[in-house]
């Protein structure tokens, strides 16, 4: 911990608690610094006491998690700020980058979700998300789906799923042989069908080589008026 002395009155941040915060809302310390505006080895020295964040930096850190600042401090249990914000009744979602947001990918039909791609992460309220569900964003590109009102630059939230768990005709996050596209999805009897529902023809998917499905659209932000 590292201690500073303020009216005789000794406080430490403890980046135990911070390193917990982080673990808790289940996101890397690359994760953190990039939502933060900071770098990944500034938060590995906040976590391990070798380094105090700034009064700026600390309220960062607080807005981010919805905890209080004593908390942080170790001069108070309570984790939860007063304040409203960003906290428990939050939840972080990575928004990752549109072509790397599979590693390792061998078209075995699995889909590792690599945190070292994440964009940026956007903070959403619980309630609109499943709790058993885990959640990830794309950001839409020229030409997704306008038909459906999704346009470019809109933020695409997915919740990851199996393709049992999707019906014909709904917009899917989908894999093509180790990148992202977002597509309408449709299952025929020998074939998986991904279409954008313009004049273009549709992809026709055989097997877990070409391409499979990751996730299920959820919600779409966007900054339009």
């Amino acid at each position: 911990m590292t201690k500073h002395s303020t009216n005789n009155i000794r406080c430490e941040f403890d980046g135990t608690r911070l390193y917990a915060l982080r673990v808790e809302r289940g996101i890397t310390m690359m994760q953190l610094a990039k939502a933060l505006g900071m770098s990944e080895s500034t938060i590995s020295f906040y976590e391990s006491g070798d380094r105090t964040p700034s009064f700026e930096a600390c309220g960062k850190i607080c807005n981010f998690f919805g905890c209080d600042l004593n908390y942080l401090f170790g001069t108070s249990d309570q984790k939860l700020s007063s304040m409203t914000g960003v906290g428990s009744n939050n939840r972080a979602v990575p928004i990752f980058d549109r072509n790397k947001l599979i590693k390792d990918y061998e078209g075995n039909g699995s889909a590792v979700f690599d945190p070292n791609f994440t964009h940026s992460i956007i903070n959403l309220p619980d309630d609109l998300m499943m709790k058993n569900k885990s959640y990830f964003a794309i950001k839409a590109t020229e030409g997704t789906l306008r038909n459906d009102g999704i346009n470019p630059d809109d933020i695409c939230i997915f919740a990851a799923c199996e393709e049992n768990e999707i019906s014909n005709n709904k917009i899917v996050c989908a894999v093509l042989k180790g990148k992202t596209v977002i597509k309408k999805y449709y299952k025929t009897k020998d074939a998986l069908l991904l279409y954008s529902g313009g004049d273009e023809d549709p992809i026709k998917v055989t097997s877990k080589k070409q391409g499979f499905i990751v996730g299920k659209l959820a919600l779409v932000l966007s900054d339009r008026q």
